[in-house]
């Protein structure tokens, strides 16, 4: 089940920063996706911009979109960078962008992940993961 945008609670506290190479070590991010659960992944729109339309479409000042759940009215509160909050956990989230950065592919561990990552990756019109994540839930549901 996938929580709206404008049904989360944005005075809840951010419970983590991302794991490299998506925490705030990476100092020429321009963007900070937030994930349902309050992961903040600092990120790249010109990485986003290329691997999916949807990102491409957004802006920092874009108005929110109820039929994708993503919510980019809100500046982050420590930076000056757009923060965007999405609908997908943090796992999903992260399995997610690693299929768009130039580091190792992920390995999904159960059904329920794989399931997660093919509905997001559809939804964000991320090919990458879309042609990646149903081999690997085959092969998850094999096991």
């Amino acid at each position: 089940m996938f929580i709206a945008a404008a049904e989360m609670d944005t005075d809840l506290p951010v419970e983590k920063i991302a794991v490299s190479p998506f925490d705030k070590s990476c100092s020429d991010a321009d963007l900070v996706l937030c994930s349902s659960d309050r992961v903040e992944f600092f990120a790249h729109r010109a990485t986003l911009t290329i691997a999916s339309e949807v990102f491409a479409n957004m802006s920092a000042d874009a108005v929110p979109s109820t039929r994708f759940d993503i919510d980019s009215a809100y500046p982050h509160e420590d930076c000056d960078l757009p923060l965007t909050r999405l609908a997908e956990d943090g796992t999903t989230l992260d399995t997610l962008l690693r299929f768009l950065y130039p580091v190792e592919r992920p390995v999904l561990p159960a059904l329920r992940d794989a399931l997660n990552v093919i509905v997001a990756s559809s939804k964000y019109i991320i090919n990458h993961a879309t042609e990646d994540a149903p081999k690997q839930f085959e092969t998850l549901a094999e096991e």
